[in-house]
């Protein structure tokens, strides 16, 4: 879902199901990250903390970072402000995440290296991209699909890629 409200503001939106996975992504070294959010809580023993940490180490410059937590301790959040994290508490607004992450990608434009012109998902306003959901369950596909309606997209809905 944050790949989508991100991919509708007009951002590249890259996903990781896990720390590992994103550290694999930058090492590929086809893209590097703008702005990177992640779960302070994370499978497979790594937090998030600590891959923004390893990110920023393996491309050698600092990233802007947003750690979204539910319920941790005093220390790790004293711990995610001293590396200069921004967090915010879960469940977040849609609204709040955008605004900060305009705000934290504005204040690094500077210092970025030139980008890559981003395509947007609609083709104009009087021609709302079309987007095939596809997906075995019935509920994601349709929360899926009422989310891509209520901004603007024509959606279609597949329970199976036949």
């Amino acid at each position: 879902m944050l790949q989508l409200l991100f991919d509708d503001e007009g951002h590249r939106t890259l996903v990781a199901a896990d720390g590992h996975k994103a550290l694999d992504l930058a090492a590929q070294g086809a893209t590097l990250p703008d702005l990177i959010i992640a779960d302070y809580n994370l499978p497979k023993g790594l937090n998030g903390l600590e891959i923004i940490l390893r990110l920023q180490k393996q491309v050698q410059r600092t990233i802007p970072a947003i750690i979204l937590t539910g319920d941790i301790s005093t220390d790790s959040l004293r711990e995610i402000a001293s590396h200069g994290c921004v967090h915010l508490a879960k469940p977040v607004r849609a609204k709040e995440l955008t605004c900060l992450a305009q705000r934290l990608l504005a204040t690094s434009v500077s210092a970025a290296p030139d980008r890559v012109q981003q395509l947007p998902l609609r083709q104009g306003k009087d021609q709302p991209s079309t987007i095939f959901v596809v997906d075995d369950d019935r509920a994601v596909r349709e929360a899926m699909g009422d989310l891509l309606r209520e901004n603007g997209y024509s959606v279609e809905l597949f329970a199976d890629g036949a």
